[in-house]
């Protein structure tokens, strides 16, 4: 929970059980929340312009295990041993951090890049293995982070205002905001074979605008304005096709998090409902590290 000035920024703690999510603990910053990921029983929350590490093992009594000072950390990815994060800092001036966070009590910033004012404003991080991507207002970025102290920006898709992107092997999939592209209601798959030059090679077409997009077990769950959560297989990356829908959620999607076999889709005002899918529905195609109960 974000917070605002009459109230405390709130990071809760919830089991998922069948049919409910049991809210048992909660951890409070300073200022602000501004993202999470998990790592097995520690959770890294960017808040407070940096990186904290929770130790989530009682999960009814969070505990802070360590707190790295970042510049005004916005966005977050985990990936392996490293956390990725990226901010558009005061008068623009655009930061990416790469983060050890092997020693979750003694987390470390390894690398990263700094952009000069103006710098595109960032929507949305995600990486996997030697690959980061960063959705922001001037399309899609492609870094090559196999070195993690020495990161590089190797590639630009240029399309105005991506909103959102998730890796699925070697392929971005990203959503643009309609608000930018009139008409454009979907997921745009790129392939990331040649890291200098990302090339769009499959689309698909929503019913309404897609808000938010996430991998899911080698397929990606899209989350949409007015008609719920997607699941799409990119097998064929060229050709997407819908494999599954849950129609009936009653709220603009505007987050999404998965976690094999789980889909934990958010908005603002209505909160959080968990999705499953029988782990026999739709194998992992790349196994992945989400995994969840």
């Amino acid at each position: 929970q974000r917070g605002n000035w009459n109230s405390r920024p709130t990071v809760r703690v919830g089991i998922v059980r069948l049919h409910e999510v049991v809210d048992i603990g909660a951890w409070n910053p300073r200022r602000y929340v501004a993202e999470i990921g998990l790592d097995a029983s520690t959770a890294f929350v960017a808040a407070d312009g940096g990186l904290f590490a929770l130790d989530l093992s009682d999960p009814s009594s969070p505990v802070e295990l360590s707190y790295l000072d970042l510049i005004d950390a916005q966005h977050l990815t985990l990936d392996q041993s490293h956390a990725y994060l990226t901010a558009t800092g005061v008068g623009g001036d655009g930061w990416f951090d790469v983060v050890d966070i092997s020693e979750p009590t003694a987390t470390e910033r390894v690398g990263g890049i700094y952009w000069p004012q103006p710098d595109a404003e960032k929507h949305a991080i995600d990486a996997s293995g030697d690959i980061a991507v960063i959705a922001d207002a001037d399309g899609l970025l492609v870094l090559d982070v196999s070195n993690a102290s020495s990161p590089e920006a190797k590639g630009r898709l240029a399309h105005p205002e991506a909103r959102d992107v998730a890796l699925v092997g070697d392929h971005a999939v990203v959503t643009f905001a309609a608000s930018a592209h009139p008409g454009e209601l979907g997921i745009t798959v790129v392939a990331l074979s040649d890291l200098s030059h990302p090339t769009p090679i499959g689309s698909w077409e929503a019913p309404s605008e897609v808000l938010s997009v996430a991998e899911y077990g080698g397929a990606v769950a899209v989350g949409t304005e007015s008609d719920g959560v997607f699941l799409i297989d990119i097998g064929d990356p060229a050709n997407p096709e819908r494999i599954d829908h849950r129609s009936d959620l009653g709220m603009r999607v505007e987050e999404l998090a998965t976690a094999w076999p789980t889909i934990a889709a958010a908005n603002l005002a209505f909160g959080t409902k968990v999705l499953s899918l029988h782990r026999w529905c739709l194998p992992p195609r790349h196994p992945s590290d989400r995994v969840g109960p």
